[in-house]
């Protein structure tokens, strides 16, 4: 008998071939009962998307993108659209959501949160999705700051 010997290496598919290539289209609508961080006046908000493929230690990142900046305003309504090219699928890719307040020297953080996109099965159809932004300093009369956006994936075989 003639022995095979067969070698198995756990590399993922290049990502240079187009045809499992997409797109990933964020509509980021609005952020509501942001707390107020400010001494004087009210917070500022923007957002911040980061969009990455979580791979055990050597994540990939796919690029930020960053909303207009609100001034003084706890329920900023942004109406925006941000694509992100060239994703290689959504296969352990999470996007990141941070809102911070614009302020003058250092930015404070108000809230995140995360999306993991493979659980979501998104299309081309816009998904509306949304999600605390806040995690600290709650009263029991003070409601959950959320954030709302709409999601979808093309992809873009050639």
């Amino acid at each position: 008998q003639t022995a095979t010997t067969v070698f198995v290496t756990n590399r993922q598919p290049s990502n240079t071939s187009k045809e499992n290539m997409g797109v990933l289209t964020v509509y980021l609508d609005r952020v509501e009962n942001l707390k107020d961080e400010d001494k004087f006046g009210k917070s500022d908000p923007y957002v911040i998307l980061h969009l990455e493929q979580d791979n055990l230690g050597r994540d990939k990142s796919f690029g930020k993108r960053e909303s207009s900046h609100k001034k003084d305003d706890l329920n900023p309504v942004y109406g925006e659209t941000f694509t992100f090219e060239n994703i290689p699928g959504l296969n352990n890719v999470v996007l990141n959501v941070t809102v911070r307040d614009d302020d003058i020297g250092h930015d404070e953080k108000l809230g995140d949160c995360k999306f993991k996109l493979e659980k979501l099965g998104l299309t081309e159809t816009p998904m509306e999705v949304e999600a605390v932004v806040d995690h600290k300093g709650l009263g029991l009369l003070r409601k959950h700051a959320k954030i709302y956006l709409k999601l979808s994936y093309k992809a873009t075989a050639m």
